[in-house]
C-alpha cells in the first residue's frame, strides 16, 4: 500500500510539473487553448469569392450541397460602421446549385458553380444578381469535358477541364463565351489558377499549371503562349513544365507571382513571356546560401491557397514618408512538413511593400504570430488550432462586406474557419459559427 501511494504521488507530482514548469511552453499552450468550437459550416468548404447579390456584396462559399452567404444586415443604422455581418441572411437568399459543389468563380453579373453530378460528372451553373434560378452552362470543347477547377479574372471566366478518357491524362484551359465553354489551349496540365493585369493597354492573363507551368492569353486575339524560364537551373534547358499550384496578383497591380508545389518556390511572372524564380535580396543584391541565391519559399510544400491580408486600420503612405510595417502581407498555405514540435499545416506569412504592392525582397519567411495576422503571444495556440489543419483556401472578407475584415480558412475536413476576436477567449483561429 505504501509502496502504490508513493507511486501515485510521484505520477502526480510529474503531471503537475508538466503542466506548471516554465520550462514547458508547449504544456502551458495546450493547458490554455481555447476549446474548439463547432463549424457552422462543415466539412471541405469551397474556395470563397465576393458578389453582389439582391443589393448587398456578399462573400459566398459552400460546402457539399449546400451555398452560404456572408454580408452585413442592414440595422437601420445610418452609419454602416454599426452594421453586423451574418451568415445566410434572408434579404439575400441564394439556393442551392443542384449536384455537390466542388468551387466557386464570380464576375461583377454571375455567381458560378461547379457541380459534380454523379460518377465523373461535372458542369458549370450560374445565378444572377437577382434571380433565384441557376442557369448551365454547355460545353464546346470536343472530349475535354471533365471539368476540374474553374476561376474569375478581370470579368472572365476559365477552366480546367481533363479529356474523357481512361487512358489518357491530359487537360485544357476552357474560356466562357457567353454560354458557351470552349478551348483556349489544349494539352495542357491541370489548371490551378488565373489571374489577368494590363500590359501596354492590352489585358493579359496569366494560367498557372500542375506540370505545365505557365501560360499567357492576349485577351483581344485569345492568342496562347507557354512561358520559359528565365533564369533556369540549367542555363541551356530552360523549363516549362514546372508543377504550379497557385497563382495570384499583388495589390496595386504590382505584379503576378507563381508557387511551386515542391519547396512552395515563388516565381514572379515577368511581361516579356518569361518567369523567374524570386530570391532574397539586400541593397539590390543576391543574398546567398551556400554560393547560391536564397530563394523566397514557403520552405514546405505549398498546396495553392494564395491570399492577402491588410491589417484592418491600413492606410496608404504618404509619398517619401515612413512605410507603415506589416500594413500587407502575402499569406501562403503550406502541407505536411514538420515546421516545429506541435504544428505541420495552416499557413506562412510574407510582407508585401506597402509603396509598390510587391513582394518585399528583404524580409524573411514567417510564422503565424510574428507578424499581425495574429497577436504574438497567441501563436502558441494557433500551433493547437488551425496550425494542426490542412488549408485549401485563404480569403480575407473585404469592407464592404464586413467592417471586422475578418481572415476566413477553409480546412481539408474541419470545416470554415475564422480568426476573430472571441468575447470569452480572445483573438484566435478556431471553427466559425
Amino acid at each position: 500500500m505504501k509502496i502504490h501511494t508513493i507511486f501515485f504521488t510521484i505520477c502526480a507530482l510529474g503531471i503537475f510539473t508538466l503542466f506548471t514548469c516554465n520550462q514547458n511552453p508547449l504544456f502551458y499552450d495546450i493547458a490554455t487553448a481555447p476549446p474548439p468550437e463547432k463549424a457552422l459550416i462543415g466539412g471541405t468548404p469551397t474556395n470563397m469569392v465576393v458578389f453582389e447579390r439582391k443589393g448587398a456584396m456578399a462573400m459566398f462559399t459552400a460546402t457539399d450541397t449546400r451555398i452560404f452567404w456572408y454580408a452585413k444586415e442592414n440595422n437601420n443604422d445610418t452609419d454602416e460602421e454599426n452594421w453586423e455581418s451574418q451568415w445566410n441572411l434572408d434579404e439575400y437568399h441564394t439556393p442551392d446549385p443542384e449536384g455537390r459543389i466542388v468551387a466557386l468563380a464570380a464576375t461583377s453579373q454571375h455567381l458560378y458553380a461547379l457541380c459534380h453530378t454523379g460518377g465523373t460528372g461535372t458542369i458549370l451553373r450560374r445565378i444572377g444578381q437577382t434571380g433565384d434560378l441557376w442557369e448551365d452552362i454547355t460545353i464546346n470543347a470536343g472530349d475535354y469535358t471533365l471539368l476540374q477547377t474553374v476561376y474569375a479574372s478581370s470579368g472572365k471566366v476559365f477552366a480546367g477541364a481533363r479529356l474523357n478518357s481512361r487512358e489518357t491524362e491530359d487537360y485544357a484551359i476552357l474560356y466562357l463565351d457567353g454560354t458557351v465553354l470552349r478551348i483556349l489551349e489544349a494539352e495542357t496540365s491541370m489548371l490551378t489558377g488565373a489571374a489577368s493585369r494590363l500590359e501596354n493597354g492590352a489585358l493579359i492573363h496569366y494560367f498557372s499549371t500542375q506540370g505545365s507551368g505557365i501560360y499567357q492569353a492576349d485577351d483581344s486575339t485569345n492568342t496562347v503562349t507557354q512561358l520559359t524560364e528565365a533564369e533556369p537551373d540549367d542555363p541551356e534547358n530552360p523549363r516549362n513544365n514546372r508543377a504550379f499550384v497557385g497563382l495570384i496578383l499583388l495589390p496595386n497591380n504590382s505584379g503576378i507571382i507563381a508557387v511551386e508545389r515542391t519547396g512552395g518556390n515563388f516565381f514572379e511572372v515577368s511581361t516579356n513571356g518569361t518567369f523567374k524564380p524570386m530570391v532574397y535580396k539586400e541593397d539590390g543584391e543576391p543574398v546567398l546560401t551556400d554560393g547560391e541565391p536564397t530563394p523566397i519559399q514557403t520552405a514546405r510544400y505549398a498546396n495553392g491557397a494564395l491570399a492577402i491580408w491588410r491589417n484592418r486600420t491600413y492606410q496608404p503612405p504618404e509619398p517619401n514618408g515612413p512605410a507603415p510595417y506589416d500594413a500587407t502581407m502575402l499569406i501562403a498555405g503550406i502541407q505536411t512538413g514538420i515546421v516545429s514540435a506541435s504544428y505541420t499545416y495552416g499557413y506562412v506569412e510574407f510582407d508585401i511593400d506597402p509603396v509598390s504592392g510587391f513582394l518585399d525582397e528583404t524580409s524573411i519567411r514567417r510564422d503565424p504570430g510574428r507578424l499581425q495576422t495574429i497577436p504574438e503571444d497567441t501563436q502558441g495556440a494557433y500551433s493547437l488550432t488551425l496550425g494542426r489543419h490542412p488549408v485549401n483556401h485563404l480569403f480575407q472578407a473585404p469592407l464592404d462586406v464586413d467592417n471586422n475584415m475578418t481572415f476566413f480558412a477553409s480546412t481539408q475536413s474541419n470545416g470554415l474557419w475564422s480568426l476573430r476576436n472571441r468575447p470569452q477567449t480572445g483573438i484566435h483561429w478556431n471553427a466559425e459559427n
